[in-house]
């Protein structure tokens, strides 16, 4: 899997409009059909649920896997992993927090 980690400035991103193929088109108001989105940064993806376009993927795997269209070669990829590899992406990913989860008695807690 080609590593793009650094592309739009250290945002996880390309920011570009894409395809995401068919399970992820959205029907406006006016039954015309959306079928690219851009691509949002990651950052914060750790903490912002439900996923996709339209919040239809409950977590981050099943919004990885219900990519298509331009994505369909990494969505193989993805999938086409050992469970140990595929949960150290997921980690990965939901470590991109914009506000890390404050623990009692940790550093950052204030009483």
């Amino acid at each position: 899997m080609e590593s793009r980690g650094r592309e739009g400035g250290g945002l996880y991103s390309d920011l570009r409009h894409h395809d995401l193929g068919v399970a992820c088109h959205q029907v406006r108001f006016d039954g015309g059909i959306t079928t690219r989105f851009r691509t949002p940064p990651l950052w914060g993806v750790g903490t912002s649920a439900p996923y996709g376009h339209d919040g239809a993927s409950l977590d981050l795997d099943a919004v990885i896997r219900r990519h298509g269209g331009e994505a369909a070669p990494v969505t193989l990829a993805y999938a086409g992993l050992a469970a140990e590899p595929r949960e150290h992406l997921l980690s990965f990913l939901r470590a991109l927090v914009l506000v890390p989860k404050l623990q009692p008695g940790g550093a950052n807690f204030r009483q």
